[in-house]
């Protein structure tokens, strides 16, 4: 059962591409929400980056800093920078934490966009353009690579004899403030009724995939559901303490070859867990804020990633 829907008309579009290809990739006429890590598979990461702030720039002068009002409220409800609700990247952590981070390639990528950022707000602002700010551009980068969906679209035309493919980067107002969990109650669709051309008739809409109680939580899954802990906190700011693919017996998609080896060394030897990743009663001490969280996590999912190889003779 439907229980939510916005026409096409009504999303945000930051980004738009149409091609013609042959044959046609989907089975019919239709569009398909995909997540970005499946569109993205075969597109090199540093592309990947300077496409993320060049939506979040768009989304910033387009609609945040445009002077029509369509979309105000929708902006004001976002979250905003070191507000309470706020999920922030590894982009956000203080420098202090953020050199502690031990994954090379997740920390490079990060650095990356924000030298992008950086850049780009100094070419904006050498060119006399309507200036942006480094924060706000940093800030609109992130909701549109934590909050965006991609979506393809086979257009309609009898008179062609090939199809044309419409790609669109979008943001879905309000239907974007549900959380993941891995076991939703809900999933994103595609309705066309009429024609499929028509985005006053073709909506986005969130499906009901069971009874839910009154008073129950509507969520969805994030991304393709097979997130590791290092991809949520990349790309949402957050983790799940219990998280099947991390588990080293069941699969090996959280891939430790990323993190820092002298790190792992010092964990292996108990050195890893200084005051900075626990307190006296084993939890992480809350006033060191996400980061000092998230490396306790790390540390504690590395270790028993070495119990479990122990115990199956396989190497992490």
């Amino acid at each position: 059962e439907y229980i939510f829907a916005c026409p096409f008309s009504a999303s945000i579009v930051v980004n738009e591409m149409i091609q013609e290809q042959s044959p046609l990739p989907l089975e019919t006429s239709s569009t398909e929400i995909l997540e970005d890590g499946q569109s993205q598979a075969s597109t090199e990461e540093s592309d990947i980056t300077q496409e993320d702030v060049q939506h979040g720039l768009q989304f910033l002068q387009e609609i945040v800093l445009s002077e029509e009002l369509k979309h105000a409220s929708y902006v004001e409800c976002l979250p905003k920078a070191g507000t309470s609700n706020f999920d922030g990247t590894p982009d956000f952590w203080p420098l202090e934490d953020f050199k502690l981070f031990p994954v090379p390639r997740l920390k490079q990528a990060s650095m990356e966009r924000k030298s992008i950022v950086k850049e780009t707000v100094e070419k904006l602002t050498r060119q006399g353009t309507k200036a942006v700010s480094v924060n706000d551009l940093q800030w609109a980068t992130w909701v549109v690579r934590t909050r965006g969906f991609t979506t393809i679209h086979v257009l309609s035309d009898s008179s062609s004899p090939t199809k044309r493919i419409r790609k669109r980067k979008v943001l879905l107002p309000y239907l974007d403030f549900m959380n993941h969990n891995l076991n939703p109650n809900c999933v994103m669709e595609v309705f066309e009724d009429g024609d499929a051309n028509n985005d006053e008739t073709s909506m986005y809409a969130l499906r009901a995939t069971r009874d839910i109680q009154a008073g129950e939580e509507v969520t969805i899954v994030y991304g393709t559901g097979f997130e590791t802990s290092l991809d949520l906190l990349d790309k949402y700011g957050f983790w799940l303490e219990e998280n099947s693919e991390d588990q080293f017996s069941v699969n090996r998609n959280l891939d430790w070859s990323l993190v820092d080896q002298e790190w792992k060394d010092e964990v292996e030897s108990e050195r890893g867990f200084s005051i900075r990743e626990r307190t006296p009663n084993g939890k992480p001490e809350q006033a060191f804020g996400s980061a000092a969280q998230f490396r306790y996590h790390l540390a504690c999912l590395y270790r028993t990633a070495l119990e479990e190889q122990r115990a199956i003779g396989f190497d992490v």
